[in-house]
């Protein structure tokens, strides 16, 4: 009797969405930071106040290392360079600068970027929000992670309070410099080709990698949310199944966290059935 690999379904996908696998086996996976085998297009939920618009065809292969900022910058649209706005970039400070975002009707973003009004929230509009906070020599050497991909991918309405959670590759150290630490949660990992996706000037997690982030570093509300919403959204590849066989053959997963990542896979798959009851 042939047993069924629950990955499987994975080499079905069209490249580049499955990776070459000349064995015929996925490679193991870590709950450190492994390869997700999946797609790499954004889901904008319906909550997320996203323009679909903005962001088709945005995220794909990660850029390579020796990519400068200044080419990936020159890449994306005049209207969004000039969109974005600090004290720092326009040179006033105090007063003046608060009289010159009232002025121009300026609407926050994070960490004291802001936006024109104008302007729509887009992932691509956020991916520049945290390039405009991140060291440029530094953009290609660490991957957004954890809160801050799922903020900048859409499943997150708010933005980070305090911190932007980073992941550096452990074959890589990287020491941010000193005047950007307080700004930085940088944290270890594996840099796989398929848990990563460029988006603008920034690489990012993909969304299955995110949701298990999510699982793995989060146990309130606003995190279980943002899973379901990456489960059930319609403009990515992560079905509950996908889901379901990425925990399962993660290596060192704690156990209470692949019984989580179950029930949620579970409830996702009765809510599609649902709604395609309802369609029919």
């Amino acid at each position: 009797m042939t047993t069924h690999n629950p990955l499987s379904v994975l080499s079905d996908l069209p490249l580049p969405l499955a990776p070459p696998d000349p064995v015929g086996r996925s490679a193991p996976h870590s709950a450190g930071g492994t390869g997700a085998l999946e797609a790499s297009a954004v889901d904008l939920h319906p909550g997320s106040g996203l323009n679909a618009g903005d962001s088709s065809e945005l995220l794909g292969r990660p850029p390579e290392p020796e990519q400068s900022h200044q080419d990936a910058s020159a890449h994306l649209p005049v209207r969004l360079q000039d969109s974005l706005f600090t004290a720092h970039k326009v040179g006033l400070t105090g007063q003046a600068w608060r009289s010159y975002i009232r002025d121009q009707a300026l609407v926050p973003m994070m960490m004291g970027v802001y936006r024109e009004e104008k302007v729509p929230d887009s992932p691509l509009l956020r991916a520049f929000c945290l390039a405009e906070l991140t060291p440029p020599d530094y953009l290609y050497r660490i991957r957004f992670s954890r809160k801050t991909a799922a903020w900048v991918l859409g499943y997150i309405s708010d933005p980070p309070d305090h911190r932007l959670d980073v992941d550096y590759d452990k074959t890589n150290r990287t020491n941010l410099p000193r005047a950007y630490r307080a700004r930085f949660a940088t944290h270890q990992s594996s840099f796989y080709p398929f848990d990563s996706a460029a988006l603008g000037p920034i690489t990012v997690t993909t969304p299955l990698r995110t949701a298990l982030d999510l699982l793995l570093y989060y146990e309130d509300v606003e995190a279980i949310q943002a899973v379901r919403s990456i489960l059930l959204g319609t403009a990515n590849s992560v079905t509950p199944e996908i889901f379901r066989a990425y925990a399962t053959h993660t290596n060192n997963l704690p156990s209470h966290i692949h019984d989580r990542a179950m029930y949620l896979a579970q409830e996702a798959e009765l809510t599609l059935s649902e709604r395609g009851a309802r369609r029919g």
